[in-house]
């Protein structure tokens, strides 16, 4: 009798774990593929052009030139940020551009804008009561960095502003190139301090242009890649 009681305890507790278990999976699954079917039939969001994001963008420093054309001095006008001119990806070497791909979004070119396989990992870290970070793509990186009501917020407004964060990415990959969106992450993010975009970080750094930047200069550069903070640009 006794083994048999401690039998049908043993099923009972499987039998709940496996209940609880499958109950998890469903809720992660929901919390994943939700986003995806809503995207949808939702209304697509507005975002700007990348030459509107080109046009407003100012750097830091103004060059004052003598009657020859010639630069004679840079005058700080913004002390908020270091910024220097917005740098074509072409002039990026393809060391730093792939460091911070691999630093912050390894299926950058696999996904359109949210990475699921992320996504998945940051809903069981959720479950466990963790935070909810780990799922930013460099799309959804770039509309904040574009809009910074759309960062992520802390507390019961988490949710709601990552939700956000990914129609805005649906809709920057839906009218942006992949080298678009790559460009206009490595001029508008931080690197260190009050260092935005990579012409500054190259300067301040290694003093060097962009495009001279090994690769294990890059290493260095992608470590100090920061979440996206509040636009100085305006």
């Amino acid at each position: 009798m006794r083994q048999l009681t401690v039998y049908n305890s043993q099923s009972i507790v499987h039998s709940l774990g496996t209940r609880i278990r499958r109950g998890l999976f469903l809720v992660v699954l929901l919390y994943v593929v939700s986003p995806f079917v809503l995207a949808g039939v939702t209304p697509e969001l507005q975002v700007p052009s990348l030459e509107e994001v080109r046009a407003a963008y100012r750097p830091s420093d103004v060059a004052l030139s003598d009657r020859f054309g010639e630069v004679i001095h840079e005058l700080r006008v913004d002390m908020l940020g270091r910024r220097l001119p917005w740098t074509p990806l072409s002039e990026v070497s393809p060391a730093l551009q792939a460091a911070v791909i691999t630093s912050e979004d390894r299926r950058f070119y696999r996904h359109g804008g949210v990475d699921g396989m992320a996504l998945t990992s940051a809903a069981f870290n959720w479950l466990r009561g963790k935070p909810l970070r780990g799922a930013s793509t460099i799309s959804m990186q770039v509309t904040t960095l574009l809009s910074p009501d759309a960062r992520s917020a802390k507390g019961q407004k988490a949710l709601g502003q990552k939700w956000r964060q990914m129609r805005l990415a649906w809709a920057l990959e839906r009218h942006w190139s992949k080298s678009e969106i790559l460009e206009a992450y490595v001029n508008l993010v931080t690197f260190r301090g009050e260092v935005q975009g990579v012409a500054a970080a190259a300067r301040v750094l290694f003093g060097k242009a962009p495009h001279g930047i090994t690769a294990a200069e890059a290493a260095v550069l992608a470590v100090l890649l920061r979440a996206p903070t509040p636009d100085r640009r305006r």
